[in-house]
């Protein structure tokens, strides 16, 4: 099957920006001539180089391709870009729930209005009900997703007032993925169900219980503070969260502040199964916002020119996101990316602003199947047509290693049963690496490929080198690695700390060698912070504080 011409993206401007990564705005062309409007989710160089977080954020998008649902959003593609994964998802201009309370607090002193919550409320119970049971075309059995990590920041509110629950990216479900979880938490802390801290165990009761503390902070504009992970004190604690619920929303509401007093404390009971399920908690959502005042649409309209403007100007200010804006990249094949043409130039960097950069260019043919072959493959085959006539001779002398010949990124010729010829993708480098580092990050000096000749090559079969009496290695003395065992903390308790060897969650202990520097990143909900760990065996902690950095006790 012969392969076609990629689809065009070209990145207008970002969208958001965190430690994971960015999201573009992009102008998709496709070679029929659709072109659409799409946001492109790209990961980081520095997070491609960790294998866990680049397959799970792959893992994001295959798992939301699956769900079809309104408050979901849509993915269009997995796809690559200049060697990096990225996702084309549906475009939604919005603000997030927590940006949105955040400025209702800076602008008004009040928290943002019941019924807008609740509708907020309504949409996400609504989706979380579609992620259990909406049945994978893979398997045909419902996916049983669990999301983990609802809370405001992670709910968007469109110009158009439509509700998307957003970054499925630590969601559980049952599906084929690339990476499985593992006994690590994932989530925000306060947000956790308490199963989830005691027996480590996350299902659609707690992704409820998480929908309940985002809406009371919703709809009283304060934190909520983990309860004590006993029964007695965490039902102390409620009370004290459904007191400052009803005093946070004063008697303006009537009935319907005991009314929503009472479904959160269903929905923030101590045992998973005294909650309401998703569905069931969507229906009574419904039905108590029918009797209050709230437009999402008229609300967004009022709230999110000033918001999106604001964000839109700040990323501006970013100098990374700044050189991609404006660049044009094409789209290469995933499975079988094939090397460019002889005449081609290889960039060696990042594209300029308002540059193209041809990734991946479709080649003629691939394989006899589809056409004749391109003349650097015919006499390839050539070549080794006559070195298997040789046969004998030329397997048993020993030859020197072989020089690349034909194209660049054809395989070596080895007399053997031959694989189909492959070939090297485009190495792109990060807009922080100058050309030279490029080529020597990969090891090779870069030079133009050269252009084969029309004749078949000569065959030269060498004579054999004087052999020359072997000497025994000798064994190199074992080094035994210190490694020091360190436990996370974080100020505020939440996130994770991102580093060589993964991910760890706060009050989760990392291995790290001894009397190395390490390069890490600790990812908070609104905030991060780089961290150099110049670890030492005395070493027991590591204290990330918000605004403050990172060091070693």
């Amino acid at each position: 099957m012969s392969k076609t011409a990629g689809r065009r993206v070209k990145l207008l401007e970002p969208l958001g920006k965190g430690g994971f990564g960015a999201v573009f705005l992009a102008e998709v062309r496709s070679p029929g001539g659709l072109v659409q409007r799409m946001a492109v989710k790209l990961l980081s160089a520095e997070m491609e180089q960790h294998a866990e977080i680049a397959a799970r954020a792959r893992d994001e998008a295959r798992l939301m391709s699956q769900l079809n649902h309104d408050n979901v959003v849509k993915i269009y593609g997995l796809t690559q870009l200049g060697g990096r994964w990225v996702v084309l998802m549906e475009y939604v201009e919005g603000a997030d729930a927590d940006s949105l309370s955040r400025a209702s607090l800076r602008t008004t002193g009040q928290p943002i209005p019941l019924g807008i919550a609740l509708r907020l409320g309504e949409a996400t119970a609504g989706a979380l009900h579609a992620a259990w049971t909406t049945v994978s075309p893979q398997t045909g059995r419902p996916l049983k997703v669990v999301h983990r990590d609802i809370k405001p920041a992670n709910l968007l509110l469109s110009r158009g007032g439509a509700v998307k629950v957003l970054d499925f990216g630590v969601a559980r479900a049952e599906f084929d993925r690339e990476v499985y979880t593992s006994s690590a938490q994932f989530g925000t802390a306060r947000f956790m169900a308490p199963e989830r801290w005691i027996y480590g165990e996350a299902g659609p009761a707690s992704d409820v219980y998480s929908l309940g503390v985002t809406l009371w902070e919703l709809a009283t504009g304060l934190r909520f503070e983990r309860p004590a992970l006993a029964p007695a004190p965490f039902e102390e604690a409620l009370d004290d969260r459904m007191a400052a619920l009803r005093t946070s929303l004063g008697a303006s509401h009537g009935a319907h502040v005991e009314a929503l007093s009472a479904l959160l404390r269903s929905c923030l009971a101590y045992e998973r199964t005294d909650r309401p399920e998703a569905a069931a908690f969507e229906d009574r959502l419904s039905a108590l916002a029918e009797g209050v005042p709230g437009n999402l649409r008229r609300y967004a309209r009022e709230t999110l020119p000033s918001l999106l403007e604001a964000r839109r100007e700040a990323l501006r200010q970013d100098p990374d996101l700044a050189q991609l804006s404006g660049s044009v990249w094409l789209e290469g094949p995933v499975d079988e990316p094939s090397g460019p043409p002889a005449d081609a130039a290889v960039h060696p960097r990042l594209p300029d602003a308002g540059a193209t950069f041809a990734l991946d260019p479709p080649t003629a043919a691939t394989s006899p199947s589809d056409g004749p072959p391109a003349r650097g493959r015919v006499w390839l085959w050539t070549l080794l047509l006559l070195a298997t006539v040789v046969g004998t001779a030329l397997v048993m002398v020993p030859q020197s290693a072989p020089e690349p010949i034909g194209q660049a990124g054809e395989p070596e010729v080895v007399v053997a049963p031959p694989a189909a010829p492959s070939a090297t993708p485009v190495q792109v480098v990060t807009a922080s690496e100058a050309p030279d580092d490029a080529a020597s990050r990969r090891g090779e000096d870069p030079a133009p490929a050269t252009q084969p000749s029309t004749t078949a090559p000569e065959v030269v079969v060498q004579a054999a080198p004087d052999l020359q009496p072997e000497v025994e290695a000798q064994p190199e003395p074992d080094v035994a690695l210190q490694t020091v065992s360190l436990r996370v903390l974080a100020d505020p308790t939440e996130g994770h700390l991102v580093h060589a060897s993964g991910v760890t969650a706060v009050r989760d202990d990392v291995v790290l060698e001894a009397g190395k520097t390490h390069e890490a990143r600790f990812e908070g909900t609104d905030w991060s912070e780089r961290c150099e760990l110049a670890v030492e065996p005395t070493h027991a902690r590591i204290r990330v504080t918000k605004g403050q950095g990172c060091w070693l006790e």
